[in-house]
């Protein structure tokens, strides 16, 4: 049961997203289909194929299109319940993916993910000639990805004389107009 769970905990923030019904919206409660669909978060181009083979369908096989994808992307499709992956275009997923299942009344869960947006590069734009001494012993990761990653061009002379909220609290440093954070 907590396999389960912590199957639908990973699935559920697609259902925000979009859905493509792969095995068409007519007939759905039948014991002799298919039932597939899509989840794609084009947030991130990435998704899942989610099939149940009914308990009277005599096909082992079953061949979907996807939709919404690059078609030029690469995707790396991962079975959730083998671990077993695969690569293909978007162009080949929407003209025809075969689903298999041996046994009547079984599912499956396929993983999609684009490899162009699996990992991404930073980029924090042009150099600012800015001195750092003396700022601190801590980093904080969420000042990297809301400030440095987000690339406008800003430099510290830019502001003139500021304290960041943590030296405001605790008085430890300031960062000047010249581009220096130094101890105060």
């Amino acid at each position: 049961m907590r396999d389960r769970q912590a199957e639908f905990k990973e699935l559920r923030p697609y259902f925000y997203e979009d859905y493509y019904p792969l095995s068409g919206i007519n007939n759905i409660t039948s014991e002799n289909i298919w039932l597939a669909y899509q989840l794609y978060r084009p947030s991130d181009d990435s998704g899942y194929i989610v099939a149940f083979r009914r308990k009277d369908n005599p096909d082992k096989s079953y061949t979907v299109n996807l939709s919404g994808l690059h078609p030029d992307h690469t995707y790396i499709l991962t079975n959730k319940d083998t671990g077993e992956a695969i690569k293909k275009t978007g162009k080949e997923l929407a003209n025809g993916f075969t689903l298999t299942l041996d046994n009547p009344q079984s599912s499956l869960i396929i993983k999609y993910q684009s490899s162009t947006t699996a990992i991404q590069k930073l980029s924090v734009g042009k150099k600012t000639g800015v001195k750092l001494r003396a700022i601190g012993a801590e980093l904080d990761p969420h000042f990297l990805s809301q400030n440095v990653t987000r690339n406008d061009g800003a430099k510290a002379e830019d502001s003139g004389s500021h304290r960041c909220e943590t030296c405001q609290r605790n008085g430890t440093a300031k960062l000047t107009g010249d581009g220096d954070a130094t101890m105060v």
